[in-house]
């Protein structure tokens, strides 16, 4: 396990199973939660059914953990890095 206030990276599904199961506090009060702003906004969308993943506004999940920008510069860069390695879509 993580030493505590580990870096621990989570993408929508995490944050949407740590929810459904009950350990997201635990998670964030433990570790050092961190994202993709991208992740907190599918997670607190609405869905075609008006439902979102996380019953949690976007501003409330932001606070909750750290969220990073991703852009068009730092996707150019992963591609190039993994040229080769894995089929990357940008």
């Amino acid at each position: 396990m993580p030493p505590r206030q580990a870096r621990v990276l989570v993408d929508t599904n995490a944050i949407k199973a740590a929810h459904e199961v009950g350990c997201w506090n635990a998670l964030r009060g433990y570790y050092r939660v961190e994202t993709a702003a991208y992740c907190v906004e599918e997670a607190t969308r609405l869905d075609r059914r008006g439902r979102r993943l996380v019953e949690r506004t976007i501003e409330e999940l932001r606070g909750e953990l750290v969220c990073h920008e991703v852009t068009d510069t730092d996707r150019a860069a992963l591609a190039l890095r993994l040229q080769g390695l894995v089929a990357v879509a940008v």
